[in-house]
């Protein structure tokens, strides 16, 4: 309530402070810089304002020149003042939004040689105005207007703050003198001019709240659009939304900001400026209604002209008698002026709807996406079970006793966890689906390829050894450490990755991810920092392990014919390699989530197919078609010795 009081001291001493004569400026010229919150084409606060602004270029032709700055969103101000300053070289600053109160005294004060002057605010400095009008006059009148048609009202506020409240209780109260029995719906949007959401507020109200004349305090026409399409009325607000819309809007609460700038301009040029802080309504002509519609009986036409010139000579009673009992009025049965400015006390009598927001929708990916990666996913995994069944069955043969079926079973349920983790991305996450997919993948990929990594390395140390003429013998056995090291290393980084920080699944919205609109939210899996390093080391390590399989591939390039497996898993470990290095980047790169998804999934798909097609096919086609190589080779890496051991046969 500090604040509040000091509004009202600041207003009763300014009437004093405006009476002392301080030195005198007078500037031959006036550069003015307008710092507009909107556009000046929203047909509302900022176009009442670039109106003003227009006028006073047309009223002092050979002394003032404009310049405009839109959109300024509250907040940043302070910089567009500075630049509107040093790089234009205004002299007069205006800034017509609330929230640029403070960084323009903030100017003031550094600049005590320029001019500002800011409007709906209560600072003040000696180089720097304030300015509003008594809307709540005008509202008083155009409620009477709309209580006139009859009809339940509706009023989409815009913030809960003592100007808000204020014209919707004289509206209100407008509506009652008409209509003693007027009914008032009222919903809050928190906002000054956001079409979207004032469209949607006024739909609400018109369509679910039986409402026929809808009024608001943003600076937009959307509700006159929704009102006028379903045949209803609508109160306009800061201009004359008639010529906008139809003569479904009854009439407009209008600012006269053109009289307000006047008297500020006057004083500068005639060096009397001396930071005044004016409140004016239609006795000093700051405010008043647009044009009448024709829509309007004559006699409530006649009764509004009645009030209206009332007003014009100080009689003010909007806020008196029993119905502002509510509102704590003084002894004579008024609310006092310096109250007014303070208070925002609603009129019980008002339904307070309360505060409206547009539904969120959750995004998912698209059904058709879901469908067919699970399918495809789906269809590899039974491919994966048919090998591993047809591997069981042929076991006995010499191509599948060669190329090692415990290596085999082991790249087969490799293919498995990758196949089933692409399936587990198809679902909304939660928590565990933020971790459990990386687990498959990553103990996926080096069963797979881990086992691929250990074959090629049998191969390339078996044909160096083979050079010097040495006899060779590697077990199944000796190649066990090396995928159980990377296994080993596998899990210790993914309790590290899931424990340290544990991942969990949030809702993204639009301020997280820019493909979504501000009403669309999406569950997405949130990495912190530290889960986030160790999701990249582990992705390292993959990196490390293809660096390794493809040298060694290079190295056992030119390995003999009775080594002919070699082919295969060259190809295969090369197929991995080219499937990450386009893949990763790609996810990186892409900004469209079900992209991504589809991108990273189809990687895997495909990758671990084509990897496992070119190792196990050509076995089982040499089985089917007996087909061997020179040597009686058919794919094998080697020959099998009695005591399970893997070495050259021309050697053993």
């Amino acid at each position: 309530m500090a604040a509040v009081a000091k509004i009202a001291a600041l207003l009763l001493l300014v009437c004093l402070a405006s009476g002392l004569q301080k030195e005198k400026r007078a500037p031959k010229k006036l550069k003015m810089g307008f710092v507009y919150v909107g556009k000046i084409n929203d047909f509302g606060w900022s176009y009442a304002h670039n109106s003003g602004r227009i006028h006073l270029e047309s009223r002092y032709p050979d002394i003032v020149t404009t310049v405009i700055r839109e959109e300024v969103i509250e907040g940043t101000e302070a910089p567009v003042i500075a630049e509107l300053i040093e790089k234009e070289g205004c002299n007069f600053i205006c800034a017509t939004s609330f929230g640029f109160q403070d960084a323009t005294l903030a100017s003031a004060k550094k600049h005590p040689d320029i001019f500002y002057l800011h409007a709906s605010g209560y600072l003040r400095a000696d180089n720097m105005g304030n300015m509003f009008g008594k809307i709540y006059q005008s509202r008083y009148l155009a409620g009477m207007i709309a209580g006139s048609m009859g009809l339940k009202l509706g009023y989409i506020a815009a913030f809960p703050i003592p100007e808000v409240v204020r014209g919707a209780n004289a509206y209100f109260l407008g509506a009652r003198r008409t209509n003693p029995k007027a009914q008032m719906d009222l919903h809050w949007t928190l906002t000054w001019f956001k079409p979207d959401l004032e469209l949607y507020a006024a739909e609400q109200l018109l369509d679910n709240n039986d409402v026929g004349v809808i009024a608001q305090h943003q600076d937009t026409t959307e509700p006159q659009w929704a009102a006028n399409k379903r045949n209803k009325f609508s109160i306009g607000y800061n201009t004359d939304m008639g010529q906008w819309v139809s003569r479904s809007v009854l009439t407009s609460p209008i600012f006269l900001w053109g009289v307000m700038y006047d008297k500020f301009v006057q004083d500068a040029i005639n060096g009397e400026f001396h930071g005044d802080i004016i409140w004016w309504g239609y006795e000093e002509g700051g405010v008043d209604i647009a044009p009448i519609s024709v829509e309007v009986d004559a006699k409530t036409v006649a009764e509004v002209e009645k009030v209206k010139s009332e007003l014009k000579v100080g009689k003010d009673r909007i806020f008196c008698g029993d119905a502002v009992k509510a509102l704590n009025p003084g002894s004579d049965g008024c609310v006092p002026p310096e109250q007014l400015l303070s208070d925002a006390i609603l009129l019980p009598e008002i339904n307070n709807v309360g505060e409206i927001a547009i539904p969120t929708t959750e995004v998912k990916l698209s059904t058709g996406v879901v469908i067919f990666i699970i399918v495809l996913a789906s269809l590899a995994i039974f491919v994966n079970v048919v090998l591993g069944v047809m591997v069981f069955i042929l076991r006995g043969q010499r191509v599948i006793r060669y190329s090692s079926p415990l290596f085999m079973y082991a790249m087969l349920g490799g293919g498995l966890l990758l196949y089933t983790a692409v399936i587990l991305w198809m679902p909304v996450p939660n928590d565990p689906l933020c971790i459990m997919p990386l687990w498959l993948l990553s103990l996926g990929f080096s069963l797979l390829f881990g086992n691929l990594l250990a074959k090629t390395w049998r191969i390339f140390y078996m044909f160096r050894r083979l050079r010097k003429f040495k006899y060779v013998s590697i077990s199944d056995v000796m190649l066990l450490p090396i995928t159980g090291v990377i296994l080993l290393v596998d899990i210790v980084l993914l309790i590290l990755f899931t424990f340290i920080n544990i991942p969990e699944a949030r809702k993204y919205g639009f301020q997280d991810d820019s493909e979504l609109s501000e009403y669309e939210f999406r569950w997405q899996c949130d990495y912190p920092e530290s889960s986030a390093i160790m999701f990249f080391i582990i992705v390292g390590w993959k990196g490390l392990q293809i660096l390794a399989g493809c040298v060694l591939s290079i190295l056992t390039r030119n390995v003999s014919h009775d080594f002919n497996e070699a082919k295969h898993i060259t190809f295969a470990i090369y197929v991995v390699a080219f499937t990450s290095v386009v893949v990763f980047p790609i996810i990186f790169l892409v900004n469209v989530y079900e992209s991504v998804v589809i991108v990273q999934s189809l990687g895997v798909i495909v990758g671990t197919f084509c990897a496992t097609g070119i190792l196990f096919f050509p076995k089982f086609l040499s089985i089917v078609f007996g087909i061997e190589d020179e040597n009686g080779s058919t794919g094998a890496t080697g020959g099998l010795s009695a005591n399970g051991t893997f070495g050259h046969p021309a050697y053993m």
